[in-house]
């Protein structure tokens, strides 16, 4: 992720944006807008990538690095200024020879498989017209988009920034943008923009042969900058999307050597060193005390993270050490309350729902069943459909039960499971039916069962012994 020298800005400065009158759109008070990007073979997401901005865009550039398909074909239809690039595996210099094109007042650089929505999107031109001068570059939320829709990952990226000539990019891959002469003044717009990223499946199917190419770049990179550690963090992400995970963990501990005592806050690069050496390690099955020597190493760089704890507590839960778990995932829950998900905390922020439900996991494992309910009631409020939180919960409620109290216990559970559930609802009857199956409290299981149309049952069945 890019990092940047960050200027806050107060509530009254977004008021006067969201407040202020006026046309939208190609209004000629509002600045122009260029909407640069490099492509190659981008036949699927061109269109898209072309649409959300056509109504705000002064101009709309696309560098074409050598495409075989369509892309060319489909930008210049939709009206896009199509040049040509010579690939000398630098993506800095692709990206520096569109903003050398570029005519607009403000640049929107985004990659392909990026976009803003519709609505987001008719904003951007007023809310670049009130930007104060000292602002060069807006900071919005990146968003990694599954093809289902869910999130899978975030952070905060610069693609929005002025077209002025001191602005470049540096690094032939992982490339940054920055101030020449300086840091780089940006305005925080996290919560105002966010830019989605799709083709998350395509991507996953990729990752090796991207890493493969990439391997080379990083290479050159690292022989003029041989201490460049979020470069090193890069090149293990490499070998490990390849399959090479001892060279991985191997470049992942050089990384962290290099690096300094203290790590900026919006530094999520050596974040994602530490996260992922921490994945190498569990996937190459490493020992416990080295997964605990690179877990304090992390948390006393980075104290505010809470994917650390997250990752080594799932770890325990895995290896059914029970309270070892709990005290991480609290801990981790605690971290995201105290500081939040800006720039941090990625895999924790979009793992919640496990992080709750190894949590009554744990508990029940350790005996402490009135925590056990708790989270367990905590996640099914949430997301009443996730079958290990709702038999972990039963099986809290019949935890030290004695043989002769199974029919009251059974009538008291079901008297708390129907205020998580609506049983008018068929998908809340087939869940509960399909999930008190598998327990081993049949008394509790005849109550739903019975209000059960005799179809339902049988779908209910015969999907279970599938």
């Amino acid at each position: 992720m890019e990092r940047f020298a960050e200027k806050r800005v107060t509530d009254a400065f977004f008021c006067h944006i969201e407040k202020g009158g006026g046309k939208r759109m190609m209004d000629k008070h509002f600045p122009k807008i260029s909407q640069c990007m490099i492509v190659k073979n981008e036949e699927k997401n061109i269109e898209k990538a072309l649409t959300w901005a056509k109504d705000i865009a002064y101009e709309q550039i696309v560098v074409d690095t050598g495409s075989t398909d369509r892309t060319v074909e489909i930008a210049e239809s939709m009206g896009a200024r199509v040049y040509h690039f010579t690939w000398i595996d630098d993506f800095s210099a692709a990206k520096n020879y569109a903003i050398d094109l570029a005519s607009g007042e403000w640049i929107a650089l985004l990659d392909a498989d990026e976009y803003l929505s519709e609505e987001e999107a008719a904003k951007l031109p007023e809310f670049l017209a009130k930007v104060r001068k000292e602002y060069y570059g807006i900071a919005m939320s990146w968003l990694q988009m599954e093809d289902t829709g869910r999130i899978m990952s975030g952070g905060t990226q610069i693609r929005v920034f002025r077209n002025i000539k001191e602005l470049r990019y540096r690094n032939r891959i992982h490339e940054e943008l920055f101030l020449e002469g300086g840091p780089l003044p940006v305005l925080d717009a996290c919560s105002r923009f966010s830019i989605f990223h799709t083709g998350y499946g395509e991507m996953a199917d990729g990752q090796g042969q991207k890493g493969k190419r990439n391997i080379p770049i990083i290479l050159k990179e690292l022989e003029e900058r041989p201490d460049n550690y979020h470069m090193m963090g890069y090149l293990a992400d490499s070998y490990s999307t390849m399959g090479e995970k001892e060279k991985a963990r191997e470049w992942y501990y050089k990384a962290i050597r290099h690096m300094p005592e203290v790590i900026p806050d919006r530094d999520s690069r050596s974040v994602t060193t530490f996260e992922w050496l921490l994945v190498t390690l569990r996937e190459l099955e490493a020992d416990e005390a080295e997964l605990l020597e690179v877990y304090n190493q992390a948390v006393k760089k980075i104290p505010k993270d809470a994917d650390f704890d997250f990752l080594i507590g799932e770890y325990y839960r895995n290896k059914h050490y029970y309270q070892k778990a709990v005290y991480h995932l609290k801990r981790s829950i605690e971290l995201l309350d105290q500081y939040g998900i800006a720039e941090r905390s990625m895999i924790a922020s979009g793992r919640i729902q496990d992080i709750w439900t190894y949590l009554a996991e744990g508990y029940y494992y350790s005996g402490e069943l009135p925590g056990c309910v708790s989270a367990a009631t905590t996640v099914l409020k949430a997301n009443p459909y996730v079958s290990l939180a709702l038999e972990t919960l039963v099986k809290a409620f019949f935890s030290n039960v004695s043989p002769g109290a199974e029919e009251k216990t059974s009538l008291a559970v079901a008297g708390f499971l129907m205020k998580l559930y609506n049983l008018e609802n068929r998908k809340d009857r087939l869940f509960l039916v399909m999930v008190l199956g598998k327990l081993p409290y049949p008394k509790l299981t005849r109550q739903f069962r019975q209000i059960c149309t005799p179809e339902e049952l049988a779908a209910v069945d015969e999907a279970r012994d599938r």
